[in-house]
C-alpha cells in the first residue's frame, strides 16, 4: 500500500532575507555532498474484471463455476455460479492490486510474469425428492394411457394415493409463506456477497454450502461437494505498455490434463471466459524500449549434465549508470525428443498439459534466419534424438531512456554479452525428494560447474534490425575474457570480491601454521650463528658483510595468469552450443525506407551546381531536330503514297494531290506531321531568335519575316540532301563505338592521354544519355589521378541512370575517400537495394564498414554475401565481360573477396583494392601479390609492382599471365633487354593467352628501341592482323618508313587513317609520304588536315614545313 501522506504538517514559514543569506553562505563554504535521489513512489492500480465464461460445459450433473485470481500473490475469486444452458454466463467480479512506477523490479516483473487465472468446478446440491419426480414421470410415460374424469383422479392414478383437499390447502399456504421467508433470507445474502466481491474462493464456496445446509424440510439431504480444476488462463500485462489504459480480451480456458479421444472439443466450441484490464493512469515511459530474451535449448551437452542437477542462466543487462539488472531463467526440461514448434514458457516454469500455462509467442522454426558462431553447421545436430536441455523461455525487461542508452553503449564498445550459466546438484528436502529450485547460497563442498556464453549482438545495431537469432558455443567461465569480451565486470554467482576473500583466508592461515612452526628453530639458528662468527673471527679470516641488502623483502612472485575459457564438447567431439533469441520493440538505429534513400541519392546528385548552359550546341541541336522530323516526314509521306498508287488509281491527274492529302488524313499521319513540325519547329525559334526586345510592329514583322526564310530555308536544304541522295541523307559514317572504347583503352596503355581524352570524348558526344560511357570517362580520370573530374562524370552516369551499380558503387567508394561517410552509406545501400543478390556489392558494404569501424554493418554485409556466395554466377556485364589489357583475372580464385578486388582493379579504386586483397592473404598468397603488381603499376609505382610480380613467380611459378606483366613492368622501369626475354617466352609458350595485344606492342617497341627494325616490324604487325587499330598502323607505316619503302608506308597510313581521320598525326605522316613522292596537291591537303586539328609536335611540323619549302622551291 502506498504510504499515507502527513496531514498535519502545513506550509513552512517564509524565512527571512538574512537567513537566507546566511545558508548560502555555509552552503557556499561546505563542500557538496552527492546523495543518490530516492524516487518518490508512484503507485498505480490495476484492475482485473471478469465478465462472462462462454461455451462451458459442466463436469458434474449440477455444476458450479468459479474462478481465482493471483498475481505474485492470491487476489481472490469469483462466487460459484451454476453452469446453464446459456452460451454466456455472467461474472460480474473484479480484482485490483498494485504497483509502483519508479521500482523497477516491479515494472520488470510486471511486464514479464502473468496473471493466471484458475477455472475451478464444484459439484452443485440439490433437492432428491426432484429426482424422485423424475423417475415416476419416466414410469408413468411407460403405463398405457387412460381417460380420467379430473384432474384428482389424474394425480390419483399416477401416484396411486388419495388427496384430502382441505389438507393440501393448508399444507400449500404454509410452504408458501416459508418458501417466502427463505426468498428474504436468500435476497440478504445475495446483497452480503456482491459487497465482498473481493474475498477468496474458498469462503464463498462455504457459504453456499452453509446456505444449502441452511434450508428446512425433511425432504433435504446433505450431499459431500467434490471440486476440479477446469483449466487455466494466462493474462499478459504488455499491452499496457504499449500505452493503453485498459484493453478487453477472451481467454481460451485450458484443461490442465490431456484429454482423450473421446473428451475432444471443437476449437469454435471451446471454453473461454473474457476479461477487461484497466490502469487508472496510463504507463508512459519516454523513449523507453522493451528487452525480449527468449533461450532456446542447449544442445550436444556432456554427460556430466544429468537430470539431477540445478540449472540457472544469467545475464547481465546494463542499466543506468553501472547499475546492471540479472536476467535468470531457471528450471529447463531436460530430454532427448526434437519437439515441434512450441509456444514459449513464461521465466522459470515449464509448459503443462494442452500448454496452458504457456505464452501465445510460437518457438520460430526456421533454421535459415539463426546467426551460425559456432565453427561447423549447426542444423544435423538440431534434429539429433541426443540430450539437451530445453528452456524455451522469454523474459522481458523495461528499458528506460538511460538504460537503452547504456545498453546501446554496451554493445557498441564490446559487441558481446556475456550471458552466464551455473550448474549445481540438487538440494533434498526433508522428505528426501530433490527439489528443483535453485539456491545460490551454494554449501562449502557442493560441485558445480560454471560456464559463459559470449551473445555477439553487433546486428542490432544495423538500421532497423531489432531482432536477432543466435547459435553460440558454450565455454568455460573465465573472468579476463568476460570483461575484456563481453564488458561483465562482475560474476553474478561467483563474485571476485568474495573469492578473493577466500583465498586471502586459505593464505593467511597457511602463514600462521608456517610461523608456529618456524618459531621453534629460531633458538637453534640464533646459536648456530653466533658459533660461526666467533668461528670465522678465531680463524682470522676476512671481516664479515656488512650489508644489508638481504635482510630486504624478497622479490613478489608474478601473479598466475589467469586460465583461458574451453570450449565444451560431449563425448562425441561434437561442440556444445545453445541457441538464444533477443529482440527490442524498437531497433536501436531506426530503418531507413528505400524511398528516403531514393531521396538522398538525388539530393546528391543534384546537389552539384549545373554548368553553364551551352546556347550554341543547343541551336545546333534543334536545327539538326528540325531538318530531321522534315527528312522523316517526307520519308513517311514517300510510303503513304506507295499505298496510296496502289489502293486508289485516280482518273484525272489533278486530282491526285487533294485525293492523297485526305488519304493522309483519313490515316492520321497528316495530324502527326502537324504537330512534329510544329513542334521542332518552335525550338528551333526559340532558341535562335528573341522576341523579348520588340518595341513597335516593323520589329515584329522583320522577325516574322526572319523566322519564315529561315524555316523555308532549312527545309528546302533538307530536302535537296534528301532528293540528292535517292532520298537517303548522306551520313558519315562514324567509328563504332566499341572500337573507339579499344582505342581509348590502348591509347592510356601506352601512354598517350590526350589521345585517349579525345576517344572517351567521342562517344560521350555519340550519346550523352549513355551511363556506361560516362563511367568509362571517370575511370580514366582516376587513373590520371583526377578524382574532382571522375566525380563529376559519375554524377552525370547517374543522371542517366540512378540504378547503375558501377556508378553507385564508384561515387560510394569517391564519397568514402572525401570523407562523406553518410553519402557513401547512402549510395552502397541504394545499390543493394536494386541489386539484393550481387556479391561483389555486399563485400563492398562490409569493406566500407570495415573502413569507418562500423562492426554491426560488416557482420551484417558479411553474412549477407555468404549468402549469396554459391548464387550462380550473373552474366557478363559491361565492366566483367572486359579484360584491362594489363592483366587478366582468368587465373584469380572466385571467392567473394577476389572478386570483388577485381572489379576495384577494373575501376581503378586502389585502396579499395588493398583492403578486399588484405582479406586473402593467408588463404592465396601469390595471386594478392599479382593484383597488387597490376594495382601499383596502374599507380606508377613501377618497382613494388616489379616486386610484387616476382613474389608471385616464386609462389604461384611461370605463367604466361605473369610473365606479361613482369615484362611490362621490365618496360616501364626502361629495362628493355630484360623484358624483350620475358615477352619472346610469352609469345613462344604453347598455353598463351588470347589477349596479348599489349604483349605485342611493348615487345615491338623494345625491338626497335634496340635497333631490331625487323623483329619489331614483324610484331607489330602481327597487332594489325588481330587487333587493328589507328595506333597499330601508323606504327607499322613508321616503320616501313624508316626503311624508305614509302609504298608499304603510305598504305599503312591509309588504314590507319580510315579508321581515325582527325588523328593529327597521321594526316602529317600522309603529308611526309606524298612530299617524298612528289604529290603536291594531296601533300598540300594533308597539310590542311595538319593544321586543322592542332597539330602539337612542332618538331615534326617544322621538318613538315622545310620540306614543303624545298619542294615548292623545286617546282619553280
Amino acid at each position: 500500500m502506498p504510504p499515507k501522506k502527513d496531514s498535519k504538517k502545513g506550509k513552512e514559514k517564509p524565512k527571512s532575507q538574512q537567513s537566507q543569506l546566511l545558508e548560502t553562505a555555509s552552503k557556499a563554504e561546505e563542500p557538496e555532498i552527492k546523495v543518490e535521489e530516492v524516487k518518490i513512489p508512484d503507485y498505480r492500480t490495476i484492475t482485473i474484471t471478469l465478465e462472462h465464461y462462454q461455451d462451458v460445459a459442466g463436469l458434474y450433473a449440477v455444476s458450479d463455476i468459479s474462478t481465482k485470481c493471483t498475481y505474485r500473490e492470491d487476489l481472490g475469486g469469483s462466487d460459484p455460479i451454476p453452469i446453464t444452458d446459456e452460451e454466456r454466463i455472467p461474472i460480474d467480479y473484479s480484482a485490483s492490486f498494485q504497483i509502483d512506477v519508479n521500482n523497477m523490479k516491479e515494472l520488470d516483473h510486471l511486464i514479464s510474469n502473468p496473471a493466471t487465472l484458475t477455472v475451478s468446478q464444484i459439484s452443485g446440491s440439490f433437492d432428491p425428492q426432484l429426482y424422485e419426480q423424475l423417475v415416476t414421470n419416466e414410469e408413468v410415460l411407460q403405463t398405457p394411457t387412460k381417460s380420467y374424469d379430473s384432474v384428482v383422479s389424474i394425480y390419483e392414478a399416477i401416484t396411486g394415493q388419495k388427496v384430502d383437499v382441505g389438507s393440501a390447502r393448508g399444507s400449500s399456504r404454509g410452504k408458501k409463506r416459508g418458501d417466502g421467508k427463505d426468498s428474504d433470507k436468500k435476497e440478504k445474502k445475495d446483497k452480503a456477497a456482491k459487497d465482498k466481491k473481493s474475498k477468496k474462493s474458498k469462503s464463498s464456496v462455504s457459504a453456499s454450502s452453509a446456505s444449502t445446509k441452511g434450508k428446512s424440510g425433511k425432504s433435504e439431504v446433505s450431499i459431500a461437494q467434490t471440486s476440479e480444476v477446469y483449466g487455466i488462463c494466462m493474462i499478459d500485462f504488455i499491452p499496457l505498455f504499449y500505452g493503453k489504459s485498459s484493453f478487453r480480451e477472451t481467454l481460451l480456458i485450458k484443461p490442465t490434463k490431456k484429454s482423450l479421444d473421446h473428451q475432444m472439443i471443437p476449437y469454435k466450441n471451446h471454453p473461454k471466459i473474457t476479461v477487461t484490464v484497466s490502469i487508472d493512469q496510463e504507463l508512459y515511459f519516454k523513449d523507453s524500449n522493451i528487452l525480449s530474451l527468449t533461450v532456446e535449448s542447449i544442445y550436444n551437452i556432456p554427460e556430466l549434465m544429468t537430470p539431477n542437477q540445478s540449472y540457472v542462466i544469467c545475464a547481465m543487462i546494463p542499466m543506468e549508470g553501472s547499475h546492471r539488472v540479472p536476467i535468470q531463467l531457471t528450471n529447463p526440461l531436460y530430454t532427448t525428443t526434437t519437439l515441434s514448434a512450441t509456444n514459449k514458457c513464461w521465466p522459470n516454469t515449464q509448459a503443462m498439459a494442452n500448454e496452458s500455462n504457456t505464452t501465445k509467442y510460437k518457438m520460430n522454426p526456421d533454421t535459415t534466419n539463426i546467426i551460425n558462431k559456432v565453427d561447423t553447421d549447426i542444423v544435423p545436430f538440431l534434429g539429433e534424438e541426443t540430450p539437451k536441455l530445453q528452456f524455451n523461455m522469454i523474459k522481458r525487461n523495461l528499458l528506460l531512456a538511460d538504460g537503452m542508452s547504456e545498453f546501446a553503449a554496451h554493445i557498441k564498445v564490446h559487441r558481446r554479452l556475456a550471458l552466464e550459466m551455473f550448474m549445481t546438484t540438487k538440494k533434498k528436502s526433508s522428505t528426501g525428494s530433490q527439489t528443483s529450485i535453485f539456491d545460490t547460497k551454494r554449501a562449502k563442498n557442493q560441485p558445480f560447474l560454471h560456464l559463459m556464453v559470449l551473445l555477439d549482438l553487433a546486428a542490432l545495431l544495423y538500421p532497423g534490425v531489432s531482432r536477432i537469432r543466435l547459435a553460440c558455443p558454450v565455454r568455460t567461465f573465465s573472468y579476463d575474457e568476460a570483461l575484456k569480451l563481453g564488458g561483465l565486470t562482475d560474476s553474478y554467482f561467483l563474485p571476485t570480491s568474495k573469492k578473493e576473500a577466500k583465498e586471502g583466508k586459505d593464505a593467511g592461515a597457511k602463514e600462521a601454521k608456517a610461523e608456529k612452526g618456524g618459531k621453534k628453530d629460531k633458538a637453534a639458528s640464533s646459536k648456530s650463528s653466533k658459533s660461526n662468527k666467533k668461528g670465522s673471527k678465531g680463524k682470522g679470516s676476512d671481516a664479515p658483510d656488512k650489508s644489508m641488502k638481504n635482510l630486504l623483502p624478497a622479490k613478489p612472485e608474478p601473479p598466475p595468469e589467469p586460465e583461458p575459457s574451453l570450449q565444451v564438447y560431449n563425448e562425441d567431439k561434437k561442440p556444445c552450443f545453445i541457441i538464444v533469441e533477443l529482440e527490442l520493440l524498437t531497433p536501436i538505429m531506426p530503418k531507413e525506407e528505400v524511398e528516403d534513400l531514393q531521396d538522398k541519392l538525388y539530393d546528391l546528385l543534384q546537389a552539384q551546381p549545373e554548368g553553364a548552359p551551352k546556347v550554341v550546341l543547343t541551336q545546333c541541336l534543334a536545327k539538326d531536330l528540325y531538318k530531321q522530323t522534315i527528312s522523316e516526314i517526307i520519308r513517311d509521306i514517300n510510303k503513304h503514297y506507295a499505298a496510296f498508287v496502289q489502293q486508289v488509281m485516280p482518273s484525272k491527274q489533278f486530282s491526285i494531290a487533294s485525293r492523297f492529302v485526305k488519304y493522309l488524313q483519313k490515316m492520321g499521319a497528316y495530324q502527326k506531321y502537324v504537330s512534329s513540325i510544329t513542334k521542332a519547329a518552335t525550338s528551333l525559334v526559340n532558341n535562335k531568335f528573341s522576341s523579348d526586345k520588340l518595341t513597335n510592329p516593323k520589329e515584329n514583322l522583320d522577325l516574322i519575316s526572319d523566322v519564315f526564310v529561315q524555316l523555308v530555308s532549312e527545309m528546302h536544304d533538307a530536302v535537296n540532301k534528301l532528293i540528292c541522295s535517292k532520298l537517303e541523307p548522306p551520313q558519315t559514317e562514324g567509328i563504332p563505338v566499341d572500337e573507339v572504347y579499344f582505342y581509348a583503352k590502348e591509347a592510356a596503355q601506352m601512354g598517350n592521354a590526350e589521345l585517349a581524352n579525345r576517344y572517351f570524348m567521342e562517344r560521350i558526344c555519340e550519346n550523352q544519355k549513355n551511363a556506361d560511357y560516362w563511367l568509362d570517362y571517370a575511370i580514366f580520370q582516376v587513373e590520371l589521378n583526377n578524382t574532382d573530374i571522375a566525380f563529376e562524370c559519375v554524377q552525370k552516369a547517374l543522371t542517366a541512370d540512378p540504378n547503375h551499380k558501377y556508378g553507385l558503387l564508384m561515387m560510394g567508394a569517391l564519397l568514402s575517400e572525401k570523407g562523406m561517410k553518410e553519402n557513401a552509406e547512402t549510395c552502397l545501400l541504394n545499390l543493394m537495394v536494386q541489386e539484393q543478390k550481387w556479391l561483389e556489392g555486399w563485400v563492398t558494404l562490409h569493406i566500407f564498414y570495415e573502413m569507418i569501424e562500423n562492426p554491426a554493418g560488416m557482420d551484417m554485409s558479411l553474412e549477407m554475401a555468404q549468402k549469396y556466395a554459391d548464387e550462380p554466377a550473373p552474366e557478363s556485364d559491361y565492366i566483367s565481360k572486359i579484360d584491362d589489357l594489363l592483366w587478366s583475372e582468368d587465373i584469380c580464385p572466385k571467392t567473394k573477396f577476389f572478386r570483388a578486388a577485381c572489379i576495384y582493379l577494373k575501376l581503378r579504386l586502389f585502396n579499395w583494392v588493398e583492403y578486399a586483397l588484405a582479406h586473402e592473404t593467408q588463404s592465396n598468397y601469390a595471386m594478392v601479390n599479382y593484383l597488387l603488381a597490376a594495382n601499383c603499376y596502374y599507380k606508377k609505382l613501377y618497382p613494388h609492382a616489379l616486386e610484387h610480380v616476382k613474389e608471385t613467380e616464386n609462389y604461384y611459378g611461370i605463367d604466361c599471365r605473369v610473365g606479361s606483366l613482369y615484362g611490362h613492368c621490365l618496360m616501364a622501369l626502361e629495362r628493355y633487354e630484360e623484358a624483350r626475354d620475358q615477352f619472346h617466352h610469352v609469345l613462344e609458350a604453347y598455353n598463351r593467352p588470347k589477349n596479348i595485344h599489349l604483349v605485342n606492342l611493348n615487345c615491338a617497341l623494345a625491338e626497335e628501341t634496340l635497333g631490331n627494325d625487323q623483329e619489331a616490324r614483324k610484331f607489330i604487325l602481327l597487332s594489325c592482323k588481330y587487333n587493328p587499330s589507328p595506333y597499330t598502323w601508323l606504327r607499322a607505316g613508321q616503320l616501313y618508313f624508316k626503311q624508305n619503302d614509302l609504298l608499304s608506308a603510305e598504305e599503312c597510313f591509309s588504314e590507319a587513317n580510315l579508321r581515325d581521320n582527325r588523328s593529327a598525326e597521321i594526316w602529317a605522316h600522309l603529308c611526309l609520304v606524298n612530299l617524298r613522292l612528289d604529290r603536291e596537291n594531296e601533300a598540300m591537303l594533308c597539310y590542311n588536315q595538319v593544321l586543322q586539328n592542332n597539330f602539337s609536335d612542332k618538331e615534326f611540323l617544322a621538318l613538315l614545313n622545310e620540306e614543303l619549302k624545298t619542294v615548292l622551291q623545286c617546282n619553280e
